[in-house]
C-alpha cells in the first residue's frame, strides 16, 4: 500500500513525535510511506534532524506548501498514492482537496481538543475514519465522522526499553513550553533545586523550558531521540507522550502539566477506563513541596521505585505497543480503500 502522511510542520510537540514514529512503524510493516510537509516555515529549526531520521527509516519526505495544492495532487498521482492520513487541522482541507481531485480516501487523526469547530466539520464528515487519541477528543468529534475510533498514542518498545539505570538518581523532564504549564515547570525546578540529596535533573524541551526549570537542570534541548536519556533514568516528569515513553523505558512517572496529578500508580490505571496523562486533572496541589515529597518518596523507597518501573514497562507492553497500533492503522487504511471502491 502507498501511504501519504500529511504533516503541517516538524514543530516541537508530541504530535510530531507520534507522526514520525508512525511513519517508521508503517514502513517496518512493509508499507510504502511518504510524508509531505505543508507548512515548512514553522519547522526550519527541527527539519533536518527529523528528515534525516525518516530517511534512515526509508521514509521519503517532500516539502510542498499547502497553498500549492496542484503540486501536491500531482505528487500523489506520480507516486500512485492509495490513502492519505492527516494529523493537523491545518492539513484537513488538503486531504479533502486530494480526495476531491484524485478520489484518494483520507483518514484523520484527532490529536487535540477544539476540532469540533464548524469550519472543520465538512473535512471530518468526509474522512473515511477519525482516529481519536483520547475519549474527550472522541466525544467532541464523533458526531461529525462516519467512523470514529479510539486509539491512544503508542511507543516503539524497542527504542524505549529499560537499560541499567544510571548510578546517580536521575529525573527527566520532557515537554514543550506552554504558558499554562509555566507554574508547573517552575515548581519542578524549585523542587529539584531544594532537594535534600544530590540528584541529576535533565530538561528536554524547547528553549523556553530551560530558563524556568531551576538552577540544577541540565538542559539538552528538544531531543528527537529521548530514549538516550529515558532508558537510563529513574523518573520521568511530563504529560502525554512523555509519560508513555517514560513508562516504556522503565521509569516511575509524574504527571505534571497545567496541574499536578502526581505519581502514576497501578491503582490509578486499574480504575481508569482510559489512561489520562493530560496533566489537567488537578489531583494534587501544584507546589514545589508536593512535587518534592513525591520525588523523595521514590528516592527513599527504592523497592517501590522498582515496582513502579517494572509496572510501567509491563503496562506499556500491553497498551502502548507501536507495532500493534501500526497494524491497526493499516487495517483502517484498507477499510478506507474498500469504502472508496464501493462509492
Amino acid at each position: 500500500m502507498r501511504i501519504l502522511i500529511l504533516l503541517s510542520s516538524f514543530f516541537y510537540s508530541g504530535q510530531t513525535t507520534h507522526v514520525v514514529s508512525l511513519c517508521e512503524a508503517l514502513r517496518q510493516c512493509g508499507q510504502e510511506v511518504r510524508l509531505v510537509v505543508t507548512h515548512p516555515k514553522h519547522s526550519a529549526e527541527s527539519m533536518h534532524s527529523y528528515t534525516k531520521y525518516l530517511a534512515d527509516a526509508d521514509v521519503h519526505v517532500a516539502v510542498i506548501p499547502a497553498k500549492r495544492i496542484g503540486d501536491i495532487v500531482r505528487y500523489c498521482k506520480r507516486h500512485h498514492i492509495d490513502v492519505t492520513h492527516a494529523h493537523s487541522s491545518w492539513d484537513f482541507s488538503t486531504a479533502h482537496a486530494i480526495q476531491a481531485r484524485c478520489g484518494i480516501p483520507y483518514v484523520i487523526s484527532c490529536h487535540s481538543l477544539g476540532l469540533g469547530h464548524q469550519r472543520l466539520q465538512r473535512y471530518l464528515e468526509q474522512a473515511a475514519c477519525l482516529i481519536c487519541v483520547g475519549p474527550r477528543i472522541m466525544a467532541e468529534v464523533e458526531k461529525h465522522g462516519r467512523k470514529v475510533i479510539l486509539m491512544q498514542n503508542a511507543v516503539d518498545l524497542n527504542r524505549f526499553a529499560p537499560m541499567p539505570k544510571a548510578d546517580e538518581f536521575t529525573v527527566v523532564y520532557a515537554g514543550r513550553y506552554e504558558q499554562n504549564k509555566l507554574a508547573g515547570i517552575k515548581a519542578l525546578g524549585e523542587a529539584i533545586d531544594t532537594f535534600p540529596q544530590p540528584i541529576r535533573f535533565i530538561v528536554a524541551g524547547d528553549r523556553s523550558c530551560a530558563k524556568y526549570a531551576g538552577e540544577s537542570g541540565q538542559y539538552v534541548g528538544w531531543e528527537s531521540q529521548m530514549e538516550d536519556y529515558m532508558n537510563q533514568s529513574h523518573v520521568v516528569v511530563g504529560t502525554g507522550r512523555a509519560v508513555r515513553e517514560g513508562m516504556a523505558a522503565g521509569n516511575a512517572c509524574l504527571v505534571l502539566g497545567w496541574s499536578y496529578d502526581g505519581i502514576v500508580t497501578p491503582d490509578d490505571l486499574a480504575t481508569a477506563s482510559f489512561p489520562d496523562f493530560s496533566g489537567r486533572l488537578n489531583k494534587k496541589e501544584l507546589t514545589a513541596t508536593a512535587i518534592q515529597d513525591d520525588l523523595l518518596s521514590l528516592y527513599r523507597n527504592r523497592d517501590w521505585l522498582l515496582e513502579l518501573q517494572n509496572f510501567g514497562r509491563s503496562y506499556a507492553e500491553q497498551h502502548f505497543n507501536l507495532r500493534q497500533a501500526a497494524l491497526q492503522t493499516i487495517e483502517i487504511y484498507k477499510e478506507a480503500l474498500t469504502m472508496a471502491d464501493e462509492h
